[in-house]
């Protein structure tokens, strides 16, 4: 935590923050935890619900989307080829199309601003 306040010590006393927030101020008193507290009623609370385990286990809601037909398109094994292909435009592109399934999936175009700089360096 001694990191973290010289930190927060440092960015609060920057003239840029000081301009939008103002002057801040660290609270005087320290607020003592209660989380072991409680995690100590839990532990004490969960031997007694092992022992009343007669009732039937609650039915799992069912997915919605588990009502959709299998699709034919392994998004994992596309995603690997192409990340490891060179010619993502060409080669990469066309695979897509080739194993798109249109029943499962839906394509949109999304076009981003960029900043100055920004997507320099591709991962």
């Amino acid at each position: 935590m001694a990191n973290v306040t010289q930190w927060a010590e440092r960015v609060i006393n920057l003239p840029e923050f000081r301009a939008v927030m103002g002057r801040v101020k660290f609270c005087a008193k320290v607020i003592p935890a209660t989380l072991t507290e409680s995690k100590k009623e839990e532990k004490k609370a969960a031997p007694a619900k092992k022992e009343e385990t007669d009732e039937k286990p609650a039915k799992k809601e069912e997915n919605p989307l588990d009502a959709l037909p299998p699709t034919t398109f392994n998004l994992y094994d596309f995603k690997t080829f192409f990340v490891n292909t060179p010619d993502r435009r060409g080669l990469g592109m066309k695979t897509f199309f080739e194993q798109y399934d249109k029943e499962g999936y839906s394509i949109y175009f999304l076009h981003y601003e960029k900043y100055e700089g920004e997507g320099q360096v591709l991962y």
